[in-house]
C-alpha cells in the first residue's frame, strides 16, 4: 500500500471506518493520563435507552416470572465492575428479584461459564426496586474482565406492570424463559430475540488510566446492517483499534446510537438534546464525544411532501442551535466534542430527498466544517460521497439503500484500515495539518482543536514501544574494529533506515529488499505483494563499538512493532512484515534467544511475530529510497510515522544516539 506513505488521512472502501489508535504521541498521551482518574470508574459498555415500540416490546405473557439473559461486549477491562440498570421509561417501580453476571461459555450462545457466575447486590441486597424514570447502579463487585470481552447479564423479574425500557437495536441475541434460571448454565426452551431490556451500562475500575468516548448518533452509529453477535458496528471496531495501542488502551467507546433518532424531535427514542444528560453526562469517565446525527431531521421534513422554504431554513437553524447546545453542555463538563458531517442520502427510498433537502444537508455540513464550532471535525461526507454526484454515496460505499449502507460498507476486512488518532499536547502546528489534510488527494480532515487536542483521521503509524530489557544473551564487543552486516525488516524501510543510521557504531545503512529473487527486486514489483520480498535495511556496523544484541534491542524497541503481522502502521502486506535475516549461525542464535526472552517476559501485550530467517541475498533499493527520511523531513509520512521513532531512539538510547549526515549529498 505505497500510497499510504504519501497520506496522513486515508479511508478506503474496504476500510474499517474509525479505527482509533495513538499514532503520534504515545509518550505525551500516556503522561497526560498518568495521575488522572486513576482508580476511578469509567464506562466500558453502554446502550441508549428508549421506550420500545409494540413490535419490539415483550408481550404481557413474557413479563411474568421471567428470566432474561443478555450479552454485552465490553471495550476496556478492569478488576471490578458495576452494572447500570434502567427503568427510565417505566411508569411504575421495576422489581428485579436477582441480577447475575458471568462470563459466556464458548460452547454455544446463551450458555454461561457457571464457575464465574456471581450475584450482584444493591446496597447489600440481592434484589432491587428501581423507581419509575430512574437508573440504578449495582454495588461494585470484584470480577475481572478482559478488554474486548463479553459479559453475560441475567436478571429475573417476578411480574412487570409498567412500561418497558430497552434498546431494540442490540444486534445481539438475548434469551428469555419463564422461571428463575439466573444461575443455570443454559436457559431451557428459551425464546430468542435481538433486543436488550433494562440494561444501560457497565462500568469498570482497576489499575491504570481510563477515559471514555461517547458516540452519539442514529442508525449508522447504532449499527444498522451489522452482523448479529459479531460486534462489528463502527464503534466496536473503533474500540478494538484503541485497545491495540498502549497510549489508548484505557480509552473506552460507549455506543449511544439509536436507529431513526433525531436531534430536534422525538421519534424512535427521545431527541438527542433530551437524551444528552443520561447518554453523555451520566456515563462514568466521559472525556470525548463524537456527534453524527441530524440526517433523520432533514429526511423527515419532506418525507411526506414538499414544504415551504421557510420550513427548511427553520430546520437548519434548529439543527445548528442543537449542535451549539451539545457543545456548550459538553464543555461545561470538560468534554471535548468532535462534529461529524452528515452522509449523502440522495436516492433513499425512505426519504426520497429533493434539492431543498440536499441544500439543507450542505448548509449544515458547511457549518460543521467551519472553525470555532466543534473542537474538531471528521468529514465523513467528503470520505464517502461520489465526486461526480456529491449528493450520493460512492457506489463502493452503497449497498443499495442509499442511506445507511455506509455502516455496512465501511466495516473493514483487516487489509486496509484507517485510524482516528487522539493525541495530547502535540507540537505539530495547525498549519501542518491544514496544509496536508486538505490536500488534493485526501481533503478529509478539518483542523487541530485550539485546546491542544489533535484529532485527525490519520494512518495508524503506531507509537514507539517503551524501553525493553536488553538481551540476556549477546556477543561481547570485539577487540578490534571491523565490519559486520545485519539485515532487518519491519515496515517501510524509510523509518527503519532513519533509526539505524543514527546509532553509534553503525557505519552504513542501505534500504533494499530481501526474501525474494533478484528478478523481482524492484519497488514496483515488491508492492504487488507477490514477490516474497520484504522491505529491509542492511546495517553495516563495527562490532567493537556496538553488538548485534544492542542492534536487536533497538530494532524491537523503536524501529518497528514486532507484534504486527504483515503490516506496520499504515502499510499492509507481506512486504512490510517483521523479519530478521540472519547472516550467520551466531546471529540466528542471538535473535531467536532474544525473541524467546521477550515473549517469556511478556514484554509486549501481544506475541512477537518476527520471522528469523536466513539471508539469501540483499538487493539495494532504488536511489530515491536511500536516505529518504533525511532528505524529506517535512513529508507528512516522515513526520507522523518516522520522526517519532528517531525521537524515541534519542530518548531511550542517549548513549547510542548520534546525529546523521549522508557522506555524499544528492
Amino acid at each position: 500500500m505505497p500510497a499510504l506513505r504519501n497520506l496522513i488521512v486515508r479511508i478506503n472502501a474496504t476500510a474499517g471506518l474509525l479505527l482509533l489508535s495513538a499514532t503520534l504521541c504515545a509518550a505525551q498521551a500516556q503522561s497526560h493520563w498518568v495521575g488522572s482518574w486513576v482508580g476511578s470508574w469509567v464506562g466500558s459498555w453502554a446502550a441508549s435507552q428508549r421506550l420500545p415500540e409494540p413490535n419490539n416490546s415483550l408481550s404481557a405473557d413474557d413479563l411474568v416470572d421471567m428470566t432474561l439473559r443478555q450479552a454485552v461486549h465490553l471495550s476496556i477491562g478492569g478488576e471490578e465492575l458495576r452494572v447500570r440498570l434502567s427503568n427510565r421509561f417505566g411508569t411504575g417501580p421495576l422489581h428485579l428479584t436477582s441480577v447475575h453476571i458471568a462470563r459466556p461459555a464458548a460452547s454455544s450462545p446463551g450458555r454461561i461459564n457457571v464457575a464465574t457466575d456471581k450475584s450482584l447486590t444493591f446496597s447489600g441486597r440481592p434484589d432491587v426496586v428501581i423507581p419509575s424514570g430512574a437508573d440504578y447502579i449495582s454495588d461494585p463487585i470484584a470480577f475481572r474482565v478482559a478488554p474486548l470481552s463479553d459479559l453475560v447479564i441475567t436478571l429475573h423479574i417476578d411480574r412487570l406492570s409498567t412500561e418497558q425500557t430497552g434498546h431494540p437495536g442490540s444486534r445481539a441475541t438475548s434469551f428469555l424463559a419463564h422461571g428463575d434460571f439466573v444461575t443455570a448454565a443454559e436457559i431451557p426452551s428459551a425464546k430468542r430475540m435481538e433486543h436488550w431490556y433494562f440494561i444501560a451500562g457497565v462500568d469498570v475500575s482497576g489499575p491504570g488510566q481510563a477515559a471514555a468516548i461517547v458516540t452519539l448518533g442514529d442508525s449508522v452509529t447504532d449499527g444498522h446492517g451489522a452482523t448479529t453477535d459479531a460486534n462489528n458496528r463502527w464503534p466496536d471496531v473503533l474500540a478494538k483499534r484503541l485497545e491495540e495501542y498502549p497510549a489508548t488502551n484505557r480509552v473506552s467507546v460507549l455506543n449511544q446510537g439509536i436507529g431513526g433518532n433525531r436531534l430536534l424531535l422525538d421519534g424512535l427514542g427521545p431527541n438527542a438534546l433530551a437524551r444528552f444528560d443520561p447518554d453523555v453526562l451520566a456515563p462514568a469517565g466521559v472525556r470525548y464525544l463524537i456527534v453524527l446525527e441530524g440526517i433523520n431531521d432533514i429526511g423527515m421534513l419532506t418525507r411526506d411532501g414538499d414544504v415551504a422554504r421557510a420550513a427548511h431554513e427553520a430546520l437548519v437553524r434548529g439543527i445548528l442551535a442543537a449542535y451549539e447546545q451539545i457543545v456548550a453542555r459538553a464543555h461545561t463538563h470538560g468534554i471535548q466534542v468532535i462534529g461529524a458531517t452528515m452522509l449523502p442520502f440522495a436516492g433513499s427510498q425512505y426519504y426520497h430527498p429533493g434539492k431543498d433537502a440536499e441544500a439543507d444537508r450542505q448548509a449544515v455540513n458547511q457549518w460543521i466544517r467551519a472553525p470555532g464550532h466543534f473542537d474538531s471535525v471528521i468529514d465523513f461526507d467528503q470520505i464517502v460521497r461520489d465526486p461526480q454526484h456529491p449528493e450520493r454515496l460512492l457506489p463502493s460505499f452503497d449497498s443499495g439503500d442509499h442511506l445507511s449502507s455506509f455502516a455496512r460498507r465501511i466495516r473493514g476486512d483487516g487489509r486496509r484500515r484507517a485510524a482516528l488518532c487522539i493525541c495530547f499536547e502535540v507540537r505539530f502546528t495547525p498549519e501542518f495539518f491544514q496544509a496536508y489534510c486538505r490536500s488534493k488527494e485526501d481533503p478529509m480532515i478539518s483542523r487541530v482543536a485550539p485546546a491542544g487536542l489533535v484529532l485527525a483521521l490519520v494512518t495508524a503509524c503506531g507509537a514507539p514501544n517503551p524501553p525493553i530489557p536488553p538481551p540476556s544473551t549477546d556477543a561481547p564487543l570485539a577487540h578490534q574494529s571491523g565490519k559486520e552486516t545485519a539485515v532487518f525488516a519491519g515496515g517501510c524501510f524509510w523509518g527503519v533506515q532513519s533509526v539505524f543510521q543514527r546509532v553509534k557504531g553503525v557505519i552504513a545503512t542501505t534500504a533494499g529488499y530481501s526474501g525474494g529473487s533478484a528478478k523481482t527486486a524492484t519497488y514496483q514489483q515488491v508492492i504487488t505483494e507477490t514477490t516474497g520480498h520484504a522491505e529491509s535495511v542492511e546495517v553495516v556496523y563495527d562490532p567493537s563499538k556496538i553488538t548485534y544484541g544492542q542492534l536487536l534491542r533497538i530494532y524491537f524497541s523503536v524501529a518497528h512493532d514486532p507484534t504486527e503481522l504483515n503490516r506496520q502502521g499504515p502499510d499492509v502486506g507481506t512486504s512490510y512484515r517483521s523479519a530478521i535475516f540472519y547472516a550467520n549461525e551466531e546471529q540466528r542464535r542471538l535473535a531467536q534467544a532474544y525473541v524467546a526472552q521477550l515473549d517469556q517476559q511478556k514484554v509486549f501485550r501481544k506475541p512477537i511475530v518476527t520471522e528469523v530467517t536466513p539471508l539469501k541475498a540483499f538487493y539495494r533499493a532504488e536511489d530515491y529510497h536511500q536516505d529518504y527520511a533525511y532528505y524529506n523531513p517535512n513529508n507528512p509520512y516522515i513526520q507522523v510515522c518516522d520522526r517519532p521513532k528517531v525521537e524515541a531512539l534519542k530518548q531511550q538510547f542517549p548513549e547510542l544516539f548520534v546525529d546523521y549526515k549522508p557522506a555524499k549529498s544528492r
